[in-house]
């Protein structure tokens, strides 16, 4: 694993990041959702975490449900095809309305996700 280019600050054992907000060198906020990030990219392979037009509903991004509106697209089936192949339903909409709100500088009121199985559950 390759080096990371910010500096770590030591954390009281026990504790955790509660938020972690990722800037890039202008300042500008690229995500809100950096510790849900880091925790789904430990090895940060896709640092620096641009947001996804439609996410997968997983067990530690469900906290974004709260944030504010969400359309969730449920899938009905185990098979990773239908999941994928519901994100590519809903993605052209999702990346219409984030385009829509971006050229007005501002931040799209709505995210998206697919949910099928979460962790060996169903979502």
């Amino acid at each position: 694993m390759s080096p990371v280019p910010w500096v770590l600050c030591p954390l009281l054992s026990g504790w955790g990041i509660p938020t972690l907000i990722v800037l890039d060198s202008q300042g500008e906020v690229i995500t809100r959702q950096g510790r849900v990030e880091v925790l789904n990219d430990v090895e940060c392979r896709e640092f620096p975490w641009h947001p996804k037009p439609v996410l997968e509903l997983t067990d530690s991004n469900a906290v974004q449900l709260n944030e504010g509106p969400c359309l969730v697209l449920f899938v009905d089936s185990e098979d990773d095809g239908e999941s994928e192949a519901a994100k590519q339903l809903i993605q052209p909409i999702a990346e219409k309305i984030i385009a829509k709100y971006k050229a007005k500088d501002e931040e799209a009121p709505l995210l998206f996700f697919v949910a099928g199985e979460v962790s060996g559950r169903r979502a």
